[in-house]
Parts: C-alpha cells; structure tokens; sequence
C-alpha cells in the first residue's frame, strides 16, 4: 500500500466491482488523465482486470486497462486485519480467523458457530 502524488492510499491490484480506482498510467489522455478517480461497475472486460466505470468516458465500450490503475484503500483495513478494542483497553489484532478462533475458545465453544 503505497500514498501518492495525489494524496490517495493505493494498492496495485485487479479491482472489483465498486472499487473506487485512481489512474496512474493514462494510455488514452484525451478520455482521460492520470490523477483521475472512478468507480468500477464491470470486472475483467476484455482480459483479466481490465475494468469498465460509471462514470463517462468516451463510449460504453471503453474500458480501463489494468495497468493503468490502482484500487483506492477505503480504510487502513485493506489487509483483512481485524482489530478489537475490548472494554478493558486490550487491543486484539489478527486475521479474522484468527480472531474468530479466540472468540470461540474465550466463549468455550468448540462447534465454531459465534454466539
């Protein structure tokens, strides 16, 4: 994850639809320019990450070539980290499986369902 020249938190990744994704690397300026901010309706157009947006950009059979985006981190939990803050001030942070394993043995559960 990586803070850039346009003050985003990014990750370079193949988004998903609803990403909001920042251009990095324009390969058509006259539709679009890098620092531009879209958000994804369509995944793998015509190849593996290659991305369609809501926003208008020339016609409705342009797409966003993969190379030429980063996915926007929405939050500093783009990891899959889980962080509990309990009543007490212990923090607990891990994986959510890691997380739901405590859960179930603090609760004495072994069935894995959280209650």
């Amino acid at each position: 994850m990586t803070k850039n020249k346009y003050g985003f938190k990014t990750v370079k990744r193949d988004a998903d639809v609803g990403d909001r994704i920042l251009i990095t690397s324009c390969a058509d300026a006259e539709v679009y320019n890098e620092g531009a901010v879209f958000t994804v309706t369509e995944v793998d157009v015509i190849s593996k990450g290659d991305v369609r947006v809501g926003e208008y950009i020339g016609s409705k059979d342009w797409y966003i070539d993969s190379m030429e985006y980063e996915v926007i981190v929405e939050s500093d939990n783009e990891c899959g980290t889980v962080v509990l803050t309990l009543t007490d001030g212990t923090r607990i942070e891990g994986t959510p499986e890691q997380v739901h394993d405590l859960v179930r043995r603090l609760e004495g559960d072994n069935d894995g369902k959280l209650r």
